[in-house]
C-alpha cells in the first residue's frame, strides 16, 4: 500500500504540468483604435474568460486595460498494483493588465505598428486532491505574480467592402519579466519550505485576425480570433505547459 501511495505522489508533477499549470498566459491585446475612439471586447478560449478595453485620447497614443479569469478542473485515474487512485485538480487564476503606448500607420490605414509598455499582476490557486485507499491527500499551490512587459504589434487591414466589412490580421509578440511575489506549497495543509522560483523572461507570440462590420454610423462590431504558440520557457514541474492557446471573441468599436 505504501508503494502505491508513493508512486501516486511521484506522479503529481506530471499531472500538474499536463492538466493545470500554475501560470496561464492571457490573450494578447491588439487594439485598432484611432483618435477619440474606444474599443471593448469579451474573449474566451483555452479555459480563459477575458474582458478588455482600449482607447486613443489623442493621435498616436493608445491606452489598454484588461482582466482575465481562468478556471479548470480535471480528474485523472491511475491504477498501480491493482489499486486505483483518482487525482482531482482544480485551478483558478485572476489577472489584471494595464498598458500605454503609441502607434503609427500608413496614410491609407492599411498598415499599422503599435508599441505598448504595460504591467500585469495576478494570483493563481491550485488544489490537488489524491483520492485512494486508505484516505485523501491534499497538495496545494498558492501564488502571486507580476509581469512588466513590452508588446509589439504588426497589423494590416483591407479596405472596407461594399457591405462595410473589413478584415484585419497580423502578428504580435509580448516579452515580459515574470516574477512570483508569493509561492506557497502546502502538503496536507502544512506549508513546505519550497523556494520561490527565480524570475525570468517570458516571450509570447501570437497570430490574430479581426472581421469588422459596420453596424451603425458610429458603431462597428468585431469578430476576433487569436492563435498563440506557447513555448516551454519555464520548468514544466513549476509552471506547466501547453503547446498552443486559442482565443475567440466579440468586440465593439465606437
Amino acid at each position: 500500500m505504501k508503494i502505491v501511495r508513493s508512486l501516486s505522489f511521484l506522479l503529481i508533477p506530471v499531472l500538474l504540468s499536463g492538466c493545470a499549470n500554475v501560470y496561464f498566459p492571457n490573450e494578447i491585446q491588439t487594439p485598432s483604435v484611432k483618435k477619440r475612439e474606444m474599443e471593448a471586447s469579451l474573449t474566451t478560449g483555452s479555459n480563459l474568460l477575458s474582458l478588455s478595453a482600449a482607447t486613443s485620447p489623442v493621435d498616436h497614443l493608445v491606452v489598454t486595460l484588461s482582466g482575465g479569469y481562468v478556471y479548470n478542473a480535471t480528474s485523472t485515474t491511475v491504477t498501480v498494483l491493482n489499486e486505483t487512485t483518482e487525482t482531482l485538480v482544480e485551478r483558478q487564476q485572476l489577472m489584471a493588465d494595464v498598458g500605454i503606448g503609441g502607434y503609427i500607420e500608413s496614410p491609407e490605414g492599411h498598415a499599422r505598428v503599435t508599441l505598448i509598455g504595460g504591467y500585469a499582476f495576478g494570483r493563481s490557486d491550485l488544489d490537488n486532491d489524491i483520492i485512494g485507499p486508505p484516505d485523501v491527500d491534499q497538495f496545494d499551490i498558492d501564488t502571486r505574480f507580476d509581469r512588466p512587459y513590452g508588446l509589439l504589434i504588426f497589423q494590416g487591414a483591407t479596405s472596407p467592402s461594399r457591405t462595410g466589412t473589413t478584415f484585419t490580421g497580423g502578428f504580435a509578440v509580448r516579452a515580459g519579466w515574470f516574477e512570483f511575489s508569493r509561492y506557497d506549497v502546502r502538503d496536507e495543509g502544512i506549508l513546505e519550505d519550497d523556494p520561490i522560483p527565480a524570475p525570468r523572461w517570458k516571450y509570447e507570440p501570437a497570430l490574430f485576425m479581426k472581421l469588422s462590420f459596420s453596424f451603425l454610423e458610429d458603431l462597428t462590431l468585431q469578430v476576433k480570433g487569436q492563435f498563440a504558440p506557447n513555448f516551454p520557457q519555464f520548468p514544466a514541474e513549476d509552471y506547466g505547459y501547453r503547446p498552443y492557446l486559442l482565443f475567440g471573441g466579440l468586440g465593439v468599436l465606437w
